[in-house]
């Protein structure tokens, strides 16, 4: 599955919300430096999804706060 996520990065808590199919805005408190938030991201997924961290793969955004990501099951 193929989903669209919004990162907001330096945030107070981590959570995830459900905007609409296939979009998803993820709060996470890591800084956007260096792929800190990335590696977060891929973290923060498999964690809250039950899943093997390589089953997470950011397709590109790499650099954006719009990333589209790849969860495998």
């Amino acid at each position: 599955m193929i989903v669209k996520i919004r990162v907001i990065t330096n945030a107070k808590q981590e959570k995830l919300e459900e905007i609409g199919e296939n979009l998803l805005k993820v709060h996470l408190r890591e800084k956007p430096e260096k792929g800190k938030a990335n590696k977060a991201l891929i973290d923060f997924l498999s964690d809250e999804l039950d899943i093997p961290r390589a089953n997470v793969t950011i397709l590109s955004g790499h650099t954006s706060s719009e990333k589209l990501v790849e969860i495998l099951n």
